[in-house]
């Protein structure tokens, strides 16, 4: 893309204003001067990010609370069609199209320039369970300006949807190479989570939900701690009542004395400053979800030197060579994850190979500065045309 001298942007993300995927864009274009407005597509009270001071230019339309049915959409839109109204932004760059976000991008498309960030379920999953989501997908991709996506298979599936390919771009979330890097000593987080000196690290450091396949790894602990007793099993970011549940079937299976559940709310380690950390720590870091939107997790830990074992999905394929920079594993095969996972403990010969080239793909493709640099030339494109 050609270089574009541009001007300072009113930019508006419909999109979880306590993701930190949301924290990084926002942080990122409110240094570079932009303004910045976050319409909350979820909204939790207590999550709410407080941004420092120098972040005045950051509003989070915290008065437009989501509606938790769908009898409530028309009222919600008509707040955010008056809001849109008054700030009158250069651009609207939705973080998904999940929940309420594919009625905003309804509603915004065609009136401003606006562009997609595809999760991954929001067009792998989504619009194949209803006619009416189907429908509603092809008019977004129809009608927005572009889409920007962390992996080349959720591109191919916007195309398969109506967008035009000339208006897709591959953007990472972006990986800071000056905090995720190898060597950083995570032996105050061990002991802060009482783990035994004697025992290697398995890190699960995804977010709890159905498509993860936790209860997987889970399945998997019997069969690696036959083979690799001084093992322990840390599952990152659990979540309230499910974490509970995956307590009670880790008990059933008599390894509770290998897993340690972290809840990413009530726990200061599960803050995303320690992920470094995390990743440093581990021997193994796992993320095998039976679908994905090319995560940063495993972005984080490839520029940390963690040894990868993953799902073998469209995504990490795009990153990973089975048996060269890491494992692949067929989702849900509890089997074939326990023998991939003893494989990488025993540490194949390629592995400090590895470590190099996942480094040096993170920092070709996904370094964060570079990333969002490249959505600022995006943004100004845009708003430099008529269209």
């Amino acid at each position: 893309m050609d270089k574009i001298e541009g001007r300072k942007l009113k930019i508006c993300y419909v999109a979880d204003p306590s993701n930190i995927i949301t924290q990084k864009f926002v942080r990122f274009f409110a240094d570079r001067g932009h303004e910045i407005h976050i319409i909350p597509s979820f909204l939790n009270p207590e999550r709410i990010p407080e941004f420092d001071v120098e972040y005045q230019q950051i509003t989070i339309h915290d008065e437009i609370v989501p509606p938790v049915s769908r009898w409530g959409n028309l009222g919600y839109l008509l707040k955010i069609r008056k809001l849109l109204h008054q700030i009158h932004p250069d651009i609207i760059h939705h973080q998904s199209l999940s929940g309420v976000n594919i009625n905003i991008a309804l509603a915004t498309a065609g009136k401003y320039h606006t562009i997609v960030h595809p999760w991954g379920a929001d067009v792998l999953y989504n619009p194949e369970q209803s006619r009416r989501q189907h429908i509603k997908t092809r008019m977004v991709f129809k009608r927005i300006s572009a889409v920007t996506a962390g992996s080349y298979n959720l591109i191919a599936h916007t195309v398969k949807y109506g967008m035009d390919p000339n208006a897709c771009y591959f953007v990472s979330m972006g990986v800071d190479l000056s905090k995720f890097k190898p060597g950083i000593d995570a032996s105050n987080l061990r002991e802060q989570l009482d783990i035994d000196p004697t025992h290697r690290v398995v890190l699960a450091p995804r977010q709890w939900s159905p498509k993860q396949n936790i209860d997987t790894i889970i399945q998997s602990i019997p069969l690696v701690i036959k083979q690799h007793p001084a093992v322990t099993f840390v599952f990152k970011n659990m979540i309230g009542l499910a974490g509970k549940e995956l307590a009670e079937q880790i008990s059933g299976l008599g390894v509770e004395d290998n897993v340690i559940l972290i809840d990413q709310d009530a726990a200061p380690s599960a803050s995303f400053a320690t992920m470094p950390m995390y990743y440093n720590m581990a021997a193994v870091t796992l993320s095998v979800p039976s679908w994905d939107g090319g995560p940063t997790t495993i972005l984080e830990a490839m520029a940390c030197h963690s040894p990868l074992v993953l799902s073998d999905i469209p995504e990490n394929r795009e990153w990973i060579i089975n048996d060269k920079n890491g494992y692949l594993v067929t989702p849900g095969d509890e089997v074939a994850l326990a023998e991939a996972i003893v494989k990488m403990l025993d540490q194949p010969k390629w592995l400090e190979e590895s470590f190099r080239l996942n480094r040096e793909a993170v920092a070709l493709k996904a370094e964060y500065v570079a990333s969002m640099s490249y959505v600022e030339k995006i943004y100004l494109k845009l708003s430099n045309s008529n269209n």
